[in-house]
């Protein structure tokens, strides 16, 4: 399979770093097959979305799937996938041609309404206490510079200020004088009150028809950004069949998809 060399690369030096500081992990015996053979095995599950068992009859895997497995869980268990996602976002922060960012939720894991095949069907969208939201805030370049996870059952409007201060966690410093546009789910004019008086961003959403002051930015058209991207990350086999009934095994096999198009599409920009 194809995917980004130079996300394999730095994934690659996350785990190798963290077995040097780690004592224990050199004890023991040694890996049956190079970090490269185990990373190119989490990439096969990802874009396939085969079962970890069927990692053994692609070229090159020639381990028992068991032990693909077991290291893809080590990574997890040491935030292997957590720093790449961290990593990812604040370098996609770097490309942004203006301070214009876009901000939506979609409903990505619904354990309820999987079948007995797995497969995600349309009723994976409805909302129940055990299904999964993500809240992304994009740049204009298509870019996600933030990412929430959350019960469905929470309203999109309580992720936006999250949102702005995972951003600053990560890239160590606000948005100010930007703008942040979203849909009719995110109006709220204390919010947007807020973020004018402390970060001097300009709130934008569509206005409603009895309005007195309507809002016709021509930033609201540029909307479908989110909905490419949620789009680009289903074609991930892996994410739109849940095989993966572990939470955190399907959350960071989730941000291994992000990372992917996040390095992908800074080539296609470059």
């Amino acid at each position: 399979m194809n995917f980004n060399t130079t996300l394999k690369k730095i994934m690659i030096n996350l785990i190798k770093e963290h077995k040097d500081t780690n004592k224990k992990s050199n004890q023991g015996r040694k890996y049956k097959e190079s970090i490269e053979n185990y990373v190119d095995a989490f990439f096969n599950v990802l874009k396939t979305g085969c079962d970890w068992k069927y990692i053994t009859k692609f070229k090159g895997f020639n381990l028992h799937y068991t032990s693909y497995n077991k290291k893809f869980n080590e990574c997890v268990k040491n935030g292997i996938f957590n720093n790449l996602l961290n990593i990812s976002l604040k370098l996609a922060s770097f490309y942004n041609k203006t301070k214009n960012y876009f901000i939506d939720s979609s409903v990505i894991r619904n354990l309820k309404s999987v079948k007995s095949s797995g497969y995600l069907g349309h009723s994976y969208k409805i909302k129940t206490k055990l299904s999964t939201k993500i809240t992304l805030l994009i740049n204009d370049n298509g870019l996600p510079v933030s990412i929430c996870y959350s019960k469905s059952s929470i309203h999109d409007i309580n992720f936006i200020l999250p949102s702005t201060t995972n951003f600053e966690k990560i890239n160590k410093h606000k948005l100010n004088n930007s703008s942040i546009i979203g849909d009719k789910a995110y109006m709220s004019k204390s919010i947007k009150d807020h973020l004018k008086t402390t970060y001097n961003i300009n709130y934008i959403y569509p206005s409603k028809i009895n309005s007195k002051n309507k809002n016709d930015s021509n930033l609201l058209k540029n909307r479908f950004i989110n909905e490419q991207i949620f789009s680009w990350i289903n074609n991930y086999k892996r994410i739109c069949v849940i095989n993966e009934k572990n939470y955190l095994s399907f959350m960071n096999l989730y941000n291994l998809a992000i990372c992917d198009h996040i390095f992908n599409k800074i080539e296609k920009i470059n």
